[in-house]
């Protein structure tokens, strides 16, 4: 028997979204999300929590509005997520937790990097190329130039990053996180 509009309707699954975390993983749903971070000793450390009701409510229905909330939102709960997981592996490691302060002072020299490594760097490089050599003149030009030099420190980042073998498993359960959402 064929199915029906409704039918596949009533078998779709609610939207599920994830990330690696330090010897985890961390999946969401429309309503909640979990983290699960092997310790040290095999055990599994989890943290479920719900989504906050503005999130699922008035301010998702708002079309421009909608996609902001969504960003910062996420962001949150994929730093929450990613703090979870280091604080579990700090702690299995005897060293202390990050909290308060500490922990918006790493959020805020990891933007500051972020920023100028991969959109200051790249723009810099093609500033220098266009000053010395007098090319990429035009505007067009400047930004394919500068846009390949963002895509070149982009890999070379991963490249570099993927030489850890701490970095290498997040890779792993990254790969995990997909598998469980397939």
């Amino acid at each position: 028997m064929r199915d029906t509009v409704v039918d596949k309707r009533e078998k779709q699954l609610d939207p599920l979204g994830g990330q690696a975390v330090i010897e985890g993983v961390m999946m969401r749903s429309k309503t909640s999300y979990a983290v699960a971070v092997r310790r040290k000793d095999g055990s599994i450390a989890y943290k479920k929590a719900p989504l906050p009701e503005w999130v699922r409510g008035g301010l998702m229905k708002i079309p421009i509005v909608r996609g902001t909330v969504a960003l910062f939102h996420s962001l949150k709960v994929g730093l929450d997520a990613l703090t979870f997981s280091s604080n579990v592996a700090m702690r299995d490691e005897g060293e202390k937790e990050l909290k308060g302060s500490s922990y918006g002072f790493v959020i805020v020299v990891s933007i500051i990097f972020g920023l100028a490594f991969f959109v200051g760097l790249p723009y810099l490089f093609t500033y220098l190329i266009q000053r010395f050599t007098g090319f990429a003149k035009g505007q067009f030009t400047f930004n394919v130039i500068d846009g390949i030099f963002r895509i070149a420190v982009v890999l070379g980042y991963i490249w570099v990053i993927s030489l850890s073998k701490e970095i290498r498993r997040v890779f792993e359960y990254h790969g995990a996180e997909h598998k469980t959402i397939a």
